[in-house]
C-alpha cells in the first residue's frame, strides 16, 4: 500500500484549514493509500517591516480582544473564544495529528496543499516563510501539489523570493492549484500551465461521508456568513442585516464574531499612541531606521474595570456580575490577582471546556470505593464534570437542569440569576449544572448505587466554599500545595477540585461552566483537604 504524506497548514486553528486537510486525507485513503500529516520548520516573515513577532501569550491576549471588539451577545463570543482554545484537543486527533511534529518522511509521495501554502507574504511569524512548503528537502518519490494557492502573494520579486520559489517549483512531478492567481504564478515562475482542481472542501462529499457531523434540525430560516473577523465592512455588515431582516432570517456567523466595535471592552482597556523604532528598506535596497505611530492596548486594574462595567451596565454590581468580569479581565488583561494592571503578573489564564457530548448520564464506573467518600473518586467526578461540560448555575449541584429548577433557583437567589436568565435558558437547561462548591457537595450527596444526587446526604452539610475552607482540620497556603489530587484549592468566596499534575477542575461562572485551569498562575490562596473526605 503507498505511503501519501500532507504537508498543509493543518495545525493551524481555523475550520477552512482543518476542513481542507480532513477532506484530502479521506480522497487519498479512499483510493487505497496510507496517509499521513507532514510537518515543515517555520521561518521568519518575508515581510520584516512590522512583521508580527509577537510571542504566543502576546498574540492570545491580543486575539482574545479581537474578538470582543465586534457587536455580537457576550455568550456568542466567549463561546467562540472557548472553541478556539479547545480546537486542537477536538480536531487534531481526527487528522492522526499528535504535539510530535513529523519532520521530513520517506514516503512515496508527498501533497502539498491545499489552503494558501504557497503564500510567501504572510506577516504572522506563526506561518512564515518556509521552502519545505515549496518541497525542499523532502524525501519522496513524488512530488506533487493539489489545490496549491498563493493567497494575496502578487510580489516576489519584490520580497526577492521569485528565482528560489521558481527553481523549487520546476522540480514538481505536478503542481495543481485552486485559483487564477496561483496559476498565473505558477506559469511565470515555471513556464508550465499548472491543473486547475477545486479545493478538498468541496471535491469531499462531507454531508454524506462524513460520520462525525451532527446532524442538527431546525426550523428557522437562516443564512450563513463565513468569514475571517473584521473582513466584512460596516457597510457590508449594515447591507447584510437589512436583507436578512427582509427576508426574515437568522445570520449565523460560523468564521468569527462580526460587525462593528462593541464599546464593552474599554471597561477592561484603554489605547495610547506610542513611537517605536522600524528597520525600512528603500527601493535602492539600503536600509534605514525610522519611527512609526502606534496604537498600544493597556489593560486597567480589576477595580477600575468592576468601576467602568457599572457605569456602562447604569446599576450597581452583584457579585456574579464581579466574578464574570474578573474572568473576561484574565483573558484579555493578565491575572486579576494582584495584577498592577499591565497584565505582567502571569499572563492569561488557559481554560479548557471539556469535549464531551453533553450527557446529562453520571459515570461512577471508574470509581475506586463507589460505597465511600475519597479524594481519588471525587478527582473522577471532578473529571467527568469537565469533560461534559456541565454548567453553572448559582444554588446547584449536579443535577439536570430542567425549566423547573431554573425557575426555583431563580426566586431563590434572584440577584445572582436575573441577570443571566436568558443565557442561562439558552446554554445550561437540559444539561447538568452546579456552582463551585456544588462540585464538591454533588459527589459528597451522590449514591453511586442509583447514581442520583440526594441533597444534605451521607455526612456532607450544605455549606458555602467558605465555611468549606473553614471548617478544614488540614489546609495551607498555595505555594505549599502537595501533590495530592482531591484536594481543594480556595480563594474568598471560590473553590475548586485540585486534580494532579498542576490542574484544576473549578465551575467557573455562568459564562464557563465546568472547565479545567492551570493551578500555577491563577488566583487560589489556599489548599485544604475537604472535610467528610478520605485522604488515606
Amino acid at each position: 500500500m503507498r505511503k501519501v504524506g500532507i504537508m498543509s497548514m493543518q495545525r493551524i486553528a481555523n475550520y477552512g484549514s482543518f476542513l481542507q486537510a480532513y477532506a484530502l486525507k479521506q480522497l487519498i485513503e479512499e483510493v487505497g493509500c496510507n496517509v499521513e500529516f507532514v510537518d515543515y520548520h517555520v521561518g521568519a516573515p518575508v515581510i520584516t517591516e512590522n512583521a508580527d513577532s509577537k510571542n504566543k501569550v502576546v498574540r492570545k491576549i491580543e486575539k482574545g480582544l479581537e474578538t470582543f471588539q465586534y457587536q455580537a451577545p457576550l455568550a456568542h463570543k466567549l463561546s467562540f473564544i472557548r472553541y478556539k482554545q479547545s480546537f486542537a484537543q477536538k480536531y487534531m486527533p481526527l487528522l492522526g495529528i499528535t504535539d510530535e511534529m513529523n519532520y521530513n518522511p520517506t514516503v512515496d509521495c508527498l501533497v502539498i496543499g491545499s489552503d494558501e501554502g504557497f503564500n510567501c507574504i504572510q506577516k504572522n511569524s506563526n506561518v512564515g516563510y518556509s521552502p519545505e512548503l515549496f518541497g525542499k528537502n523532502n524525501h519522496a518519490k513524488k512530488l506533487i501539489t493539489y489545490a496549491a494557492s498563493f493567497g494575496n502573494t502578487t510580489l516576489l520579486e519584490k520580497y526577492k523570493k521569485a528565482n528560489e520559489v521558481g527553481a523549487l517549483l520546476k522540480k514538481f512531478d505536478a503542481i495543481s492549484v485552486r485559483d487564477a492567481n496561483s496559476g498565473t504564478i505558477v506559469e511565470q515562475l515555471t513556464g508550465k500551465e499548472p491543473v486547475y482542481n477545486l479545493d478538498p472542501v468541496l471535491t469531499y462529499d462531507y454531508m454524506n461521508c462524513c460520520d462525525k457531523i451532527p446532524q442538527v434540525q431546525t426550523n428557522e430560516k437562516y443564512l450563513i456568513l463565513y468569514a475571517y473577523a473584521g473582513r466584512i465592512s460596516n457597510d457590508e455588515a449594515d447591507w447584510i442585516a437589512a436583507y436578512a431582516k427582509k427576508k426574515n432570517l437568522k445570520v449565523y456567523a460560523i468564521g468569527g464574531i462580526q460587525k462593528c466595535a462593541d464599546r464593552f471592552v474599554d471597561c477592561f482597556f484603554i489605547t495610547e499612541q506610542r513611537t517605536r523604532s522600524v528597520t525600512v528598506e528603500l527601493e535602492d535596497g539600503s536600509i534605514i531606521e525610522q519611527e512609526e505611530t502606534y496604537t498600544a492596548t493597556v489593560p486597567l486594574s480589576l477595580a477600575a474595570a468592576y468601576e467602568n462595567l457599572a457605569a456602562r451596565l447604569g446599576r450597581t454590581i452583584t457579585d456574579e456580575d464581579k466574578e464574570n468580569a474578573a474572568h473576561i479581565y484574565t483573558m484579555i488583561a493578565g491575572n486579576a490577582n494582584g495584577s498592577d494592571g499591565t497584565g505582567a503578573s502571569g499572563g492569561a489564564i488557559q481554560i479548557d471546556y471539556g469535549y464531551g457530548s453533553g450527557s446529562t448520564e453520571l459515570d461512577t464506573s471508574g470509581f475506586t470505593n463507589p460505597a465511600g467518600k475519597n479524594a481519588a473518586d471525587l478527582v473522577q467526578y471532578a473529571i467527568h464534570a469537565y469533560e461534559e461540560h456541565w454548567g453553572y448555575v448559582w444554588g446547584t449541584f449536579g443535577h439536570v437542569l430542567t425549566e423547573s429548577l431554573f425557575e426555583a433557583k431563580l426566586a431563590q437567589y434572584p440577584d445572582a440569576l436575573a441577570g443571566n436568565a436568558d443565557f442561562i435558558r439558552q446554554t445550561w437547561v437540559g444539561g447538568r449544572t452546579t456552582d463551585c462548591v456544588g462540585l464538591i457537595k454533588g459527589y459528597g450527596w451522590l449514591n453511586a448505587e442509583t447514581e442520583e444526587i440526594v441533597y444534605n446526604t451521607n455526612g456532607m452539610p450544605d455549606i458555602t466554599a467558605n465555611e468549606m475552607y473553614h471548617a478544614a482540620s488540614v489546609s495551607g497556603t498555595i505555594d505549599t500545595i502537595p501533590e495530592t489530587p482531591g484536594l481543594a484549592v480556595w480563594h474568598d468566596g471560590h473553590i475548586g477540585v485540585y486534580i494532579g499534575n498542576g490542574e484544576v477542575v473549578e465551575a467557573m461562572g455562568t459564562r464557563y461552566g465546568a472547565v479545567k485551569t492551570k493551578l500555577e498562575g491563577a488566583r487560589w490562596t489556599h489548599w485544604l483537604k475537604i472535610p467528610y473526605i478520605s485522604y488515606d
